[in-house]
C-alpha cells in the first residue's frame, strides 16, 4: 500500500491510495493518513487504485471521516473500484461518506 499527495490547494488535498488496504496496507499508510486527516483542511482520497479494502481499511477511513467532521472539514472517496466501492456500501459507509466518480465532482465538494 502506498499513500502520496497528488494535490494540496488552500483549503483541501487530494491524496491517492495505491494497493491493498488490508492489514498490512493500513499499518503501512495510517500514519500518514491521520496526517492529512489532522491537517484541517479537506481531503479528496483516491481510490482508483486500491484493488481490495478489509474491515481495518474501512474502519481507518470512517475514523478519519469522524475526526473530519470534528475539525469542521468534509472527507470524498473518490472512483472506488467496483469490488470497493460494493464493500464500502455493505458496510455502510456509502450512507456517511459521500463517493463520487469523478474528479471535478469531488474538488466542488471540498472547495
Amino acid at each position: 500500500m502506498e499513500i502520496h499527495v497528488v494535490d494540496r490547494g488552500e483549503n483541501y488535498a487530494l491524496v491517492a491510495l495505491n494497493g491493498s488496504l488490508d492489514i498490512a496496507g493500513v499499518q503501512k499508510i495510517e500514519m500518514d493518513f491521520l496526517n492529512e486527516v489532522n491537517g484541517k483542511r479537506n481531503l479528496v482520497l483516491d481510490l482508483s487504485k486500491v484493488t481490495f479494502i478489509a474491515s481495518l481499511g474501512m474502519r481507518m477511513i470512517l475514523g478519519g471521516a469522524k475526526k473530519m467532521v470534528h475539525n469542521q472539514c468534509k472527507l470524498v472517496l473518490l472512483h472506488p473500484q467496483p469490488l470497493v466501492e460494493n464493500a464500502l456500501e455493505v458496510a455502510g459507509l456509502k450512507s456517511i461518506i459521500e463517493i463520487v466518480d469523478d474528479l471535478d465532482t469531488a474538488l466542488a465538494l471540498v472547495k
